[in-house]
């Protein structure tokens, strides 16, 4: 049930004191049919409010799982999502959109 995330991106996202918001998308059997999916439509409200939010995100899974990696990231591509290929180049992408939003090398 993807309805506490979206919640969450939205009361996150949409504080215009949040720079970044780092999420993880976990692909399967047992996962949401399309998690990118709901996951931009949360985005999508969210950045209404905080048009200067940047978000990144990581996403465990293959091509062979029944949501296809390759369509799930090219949803969240779409939507300005920065992609990594792990969930720690996500962490430190994320650190290096705050810093550059602080102004700080």
């Amino acid at each position: 049930d993807p309805s506490l995330r979206s919640e969450s991106i939205l009361r996150l996202g949409g504080d215009p004191t949040t720079a970044v918001l780092l999420l993880d998308l976990v692909l399967g059997h047992g996962s949401h049919e399309n998690p990118a999916g709901i996951t931009a439509s949360a985005l999508a409200r969210a950045r209404d409010l905080n048009p200067s939010l940047a978000v990144v995100a990581s996403i465990t899974g293959t091509d062979l799982d029944p949501q296809s990696l390759p369509l799930q990231e090219a949803a969240l591509r779409e939507i300005g999502v920065h992609i990594a290929a792990s969930n720690a180049e996500a962490a430190t992408l994320a650190a290096q959109i705050i810093l550059a939003k602080e102004g700080r090398p």
